[in-house]
């Protein structure tokens, strides 16, 4: 695969590279605000979320582009903006 897309590739590697992993807490006081009005809480199982670190960021834009040219019928419908 790596013969068909070699520029994908090599986005892809800088994206994952710069991959990070951070725990969401929940708020304590969104616990007693649920508590308070009689909702459910939620359970002790930590939340995720991934973000794209800045040196990946260029890559990961590159990669959108490179993906809806490579791929014309992606591009109809397909707005992105990179902010």
């Amino acid at each position: 695969m790596d013969e068909k897309f070699p520029q994908e590739v090599g986005l892809l590697r800088k994206i994952t590279a710069n991959l990070q992993r951070t725990l969401i807490p929940v708020d304590p006081s969104v616990e007693a605000y649920f508590r308070e009005h009689g909702l459910p809480v939620p359970n002790a199982a930590p939340s995720w979320k991934t973000n794209i670190l800045p040196p990946g960021r260029e890559s990961f834009n590159e990669l959108s582009e490179c993906i809806v040219a490579r791929f014309p019928a992606m591009e109809r419908g397909t707005k992105f903006d990179s902010f």
